[in-house]
């Protein structure tokens, strides 16, 4: 105890004798340092003004040694200084000097987002949203990023931040840079395998970043970069993606489609999640009425098309919500009831074949839409008239 007593005396003194960097209102010392780049280093420093704590990037003149460096220098000062969010890095202040070149940014105290784990979906659905706030942002200004990785988006406050503009440019001015630009495993397809690079290589980007957040790894992966591009060809002429169930799935399917011309725009995935605490209320009050309507039809007259029914309410209940294990356990028993049961196989009716045998989320909510509106007009539904229409339009909400 009295060695750290002393040691964390020593730090302290050290602290205070280290050599200390003063550029016009800022100052910082040599042992902050946050990391390091090719050409820069980030150093946590001060504003003398106010007191508060601020990012300083230091670019080295004598490094600046090439076009394509200088270009990136300023491709990233532009466009820290025209982009203004919450969700993107605050830009500060710019500095020339003779020896050195100096940026200003907010300086967030909770490091790169991918150190922070253990989110509940509700928290991974807050940052979604907020990235993609981020992604809104630099679409209005013409800007795509071309780096977007859980290293580049920082946290402060809970809160990420995007950052490291680098490779950032205006899309007018794309065919004048036009080169080959980020991270393979966070790289769209188009940028990957042709150096095409649109507003929607971001949305690519943003989508491989949340699926590594949810799911704990990247879709695709290899160490090579041929054999990541070979992968990536794959998927490009077989454009199937399994992964785990989440509330995320129809959000990520949409913005990891291969198809730069289909896949989900900011705006379509921003209509889907309109706002965080919407979608929380939402979310838990779908859960409650799909439960409640589950139950109901349970006290129906026992018919093929009921059991059916019922089976594809809990198989949502399942799918598309967390809930507490006792809960789980009883709706997978009640699915696993209906499997055995021998009416279950003698349905006839091609719509309800057709939701058995549906192969994705869309197509599974398609065809309960159709039989949801069909069932309004049958007289025993009359009883739950309106708890089938909220219930089809919970599930648009759901999966729009």
């Amino acid at each position: 105890m009295l060695e750290n007593l002393k040691q964390q005396k020593n730090n302290q003194t050290s602290s205070k004798q280290s050599p200390k960097k003063i550029i016009n209102d800022f100052e910082y010392h040599l042992e902050d340092c946050l990391g390091k780049g090719e050409y820069s280093s980030v150093f946590k420093g001060r504003d003398r003004r106010s007191g508060q704590e601020v990012a300083i990037k230091v670019i080295e003149n004598s490094r600046l040694n090439s076009n394509f460096s200088k270009q990136m220098l300023s491709n990233e000062i532009e466009s820290l200084k025209k982009l203004h969010s919450p969700y993107i890095l605050q830009y500060i202040n710019y500095i020339y000097t003779p020896n050195n070149q100096y940026i200003i940014t907010e300086y967030c105290n909770e490091g790169e987002l991918r150190f922070v784990k253990n989110r509940s979906d509700q928290q991974l659905l807050r940052i979604f949203h907020q990235l993609l706030q981020a992604l809104k942002e630099l679409k209005s200004k013409n800007i795509i990023h071309r780096d977007i990785k859980p290293p580049n988006i920082m946290m402060q406050k809970s809160i990420p931040k995007l950052a490291d503009f680098g490779f950032s440019v205006n899309i007018n001015f794309l065919e004048l840079q036009k080169s080959s630009f980020g991270t393979p495993l966070y790289m769209a397809p188009e940028s990957l395998l042709n150096d095409t690079y649109s507003f929607q290589s971001d949305v690519w980007s943003v989508g491989i970043t949340m699926y590594e957040l949810i799911y704990g790894n990247v879709p695709f992966y290899h160490g090579k970069e041929s054999e990541l591009k070979k992968i990536i060809q794959n998927y490009v002429n077989n454009p199937i993606l399994i992964m785990p169930q989440s509330i995320f799935v129809s959000l990520l399917k949409g913005m990891l489609d291969p198809n730069p011309n289909t896949r989900f725009t900011v705006e379509q995935l921003l209509s889907m999640i309109s706002t965080e605490q919407n979608t929380q209320i939402s979310t838990q009050q779908g859960f409650n009425f799909l439960n409640n309507f589950a139950q109901k039809l349970q006290h129906f007259e026992t018919k093929v098309d009921d059991i059916c029914l019922r089976w594809a309410i809990l198989k949502i209940l399942s799918s598309q919500f967390q809930m507490n294990s006792i809960t789980q356990n009883q709706i997978n028993q009640q699915i696993n009831q209906i499997h055995n049961s021998t009416n279950f196989y003698m349905i006839r009716e091609q719509k309800m074949i057709d939701l058995i045998n549906s192969k994705s989320d869309t197509q599974f909510v398609q065809f309960l839409r159709q039989i949801l509106q069909q069932k309004v007009h049958c007289q025993q539904y009359k009883p739950i008239l309106q708890d089938i229409l909220q219930c089809d339009a919970i599930l648009f909400h759901l999966f729009k």
